[in-house]
């Protein structure tokens, strides 16, 4: 189950139409999920890290972005007072120059991991992956320079075929498999929670 109750349905179902209220918007100084939907996480051991992900499959394959040697989909943090799926449509312009509407939510990612270089005390990333289609825009396939933590590394997107997924380095390493199922059975049908990383993994 996703919690809170309802809180994905709303968003699979209401996302494109004018719904008043029906974007749910807890506190910010709710540390847990209300942190994560307005972007405001907190700070040391346990932090929560909201980030919102575009997944957009065209012709047999998914756009995705890396440095050569390892690859994940379009996506980023989520800012203060910006909507979650606003959030996946903004990161994969920025990545790909491409702009999308985020259509429904897949899958809702609880992934608990650490990193000696910017996340040593831990961290929980908390990962909305939207099934997108393109409006407009165009597609940039030149590198780019991202932040993560005071680590810098070099992107650039590139459509990975998804017959090929599993056995590419994609990431998280659940997802290669998802989006292998999902093109060849359909979506799901509703928004699919999947917990990786650590002991809570299953």
């Amino acid at each position: 189950a996703f919690y809170p109750d309802g809180l994905a349905e709303v968003l699979c179902a209401d996302w494109g139409r004018d719904v008043p209220g029906r974007y749910l918007r807890l506190p910010a100084t709710d540390n847990t999920l209300g942190g994560c939907v307005t972007g405001l996480a907190p700070r040391g051991e346990g932090a929560i890290r909201p980030r919102s992900v575009g997944v957009l499959v065209d012709d047999g394959k998914v756009l995705t972005v890396g440095d050569g040697r390892a690859w994940a989909l379009p996506g980023g943090a989520v800012e203060p007072d910006e909507l979650v799926p606003e959030a996946a449509a903004r990161e994969l312009y920025e990545e790909t120059g491409l702009v999308v509407e985020p259509q429904r939510l897949l899958f809702v990612n609880d992934n608990f991991f650490a990193d000696p270089l910017w996340a040593p005390e831990g961290l929980h990333d908390l990962g909305f992956y939207w099934l997108c289609r393109v409006t407009g825009g165009e597609f940039d396939p030149g590198p780019r320079v991202e932040r993560c933590g005071a680590v810098e590394v070099r992107i650039k997107p590139r459509w990975l075929p998804l017959d090929e997924l599993l056995r590419l380095p994609l990431y998280p390493e659940w997802l290669a498999s998802e989006l292998e199922r999902g093109a060849r059975e359909g979506w799901p049908a509703g928004a699919r929670h999947i917990v990786s990383g650590g002991a809570l993994a299953r």
